[in-house]
């Protein structure tokens, strides 16, 4: 019988959670378009992404040319074992925070 070599395939996506209140309705159904198309709604104004680096900073990126100063934008970046918040990492936008 033949032996099966298990090898473990890191994975290297970040687990994340984007949290928003934005009054402009038009704004805000783009903006939730935008997330969709790289996560999961978990609540009207929250998303939960599995997701690269790379896709990461495309969609930051993106959600940069739809926001606004009047806007309120929260990201955090989560450790996937523990679920455990992460240190803060910068700020986009007037109140766009990215912990």
């Amino acid at each position: 019988m033949r032996k099966i070599k298990y090898e473990r395939i890191e994975d290297k996506r970040m687990y994340i959670l984007m949290i928003y209140d934005i009054s402009s309705n038009k704004k805000r159904v783009k903006l939730s378009h935008l997330l969709e198309g790289y996560g999961s709604r978990v609540q009207l104004s929250a998303f939960e992404f599995l997701i690269t680096k790379q896709d990461y900073e495309e969609l930051l990126k993106k959600i940069n040319l739809l926001i606004s100063s009047d806007d309120s934008f929260r990201i955090y970046v989560l450790d996937k074992q523990s679920k455990g918040f992460t240190n803060m990492q910068e700020s986009i936008g007037a109140d766009i925070y990215i912990a």
